[in-house]
C-alpha cells in the first residue's frame, strides 16, 4: 500500500465522502473558471434587476469599438452593452468566461484597472 493511501470511511467520518484530496477551488462570482458546457450570463443594473439568459441561444456579438458597444444577439433578446475598453470583454463572450455583466456608474470608469472593461448602460430589446 502506498502511504497516500486514505480510506472512504475516514472521508465519511470527516463528514465529506465526495470530498476530493485534488479538488479545484470554487469559482468567483464573475467569471467561470474554465471554459464549459452549460453556462448563463446574467445582467445586472445598478438598481438590482437582474435577468439570465443561456450562453446556448447567444446567436452572435458584434463589437463596435466607435461606439463602445457591444450587441449580443440571443434567440429571444437582443441586449445592447455601452461602456468603455469593451475589447477584452467582447472575447471573453466568445469563450462564455463571463458569469456576471454588472453596469456600473461612468464616474468610476478611470478607478478599474486599465485594461479592463466597464459596461455603464444596459439595454434589453426583446424580440417579438
Amino acid at each position: 500500500m502506498s502511504q497516500g493511501f486514505k480510506l472512504k470511511f475516514d472521508e465519511m467520518q470527516e463528514n465529506n465522502p465526495a470530498k476530493s484530496e485534488t479538488s479545484a477551488p470554487v469559482a468567483n462570482r464573475e467569471r467561470y473558471a474554465e471554459a464549459g458546457q452549460v453556462r448563463n450570463v446574467c445582467f445586472e443594473w445598478e438598481d438590482g434587476n437582474r435577468i439570465f439568459l443561456n450562453y446556448a441561444y447567444l446567436v452572435s456579438v458584434k463589437y463596435e469599438p466607435e461606439e463602445n458597444r457591444l450587441a449580443l444577439h440571443f434567440t429571444s433578446d437582443d441586449v445592447l452593452l455601452h461602456g468603455v475598453r469593451l475589447e477584452s470583454l467582447f472575447f471573453e463572450l466568445m469563450q462564455h468566461l463571463p458569469k456576471i455583466i454588472s453596469c456600473k456608474d461612468a464616474r468610476y470608469n478611470t478607478l478599474k484597472d486599465e485594461n479592463a472593461s466597464v459596461v455603464n448602460q444596459i439595454v434589453l430589446i426583446p424580440k417579438e
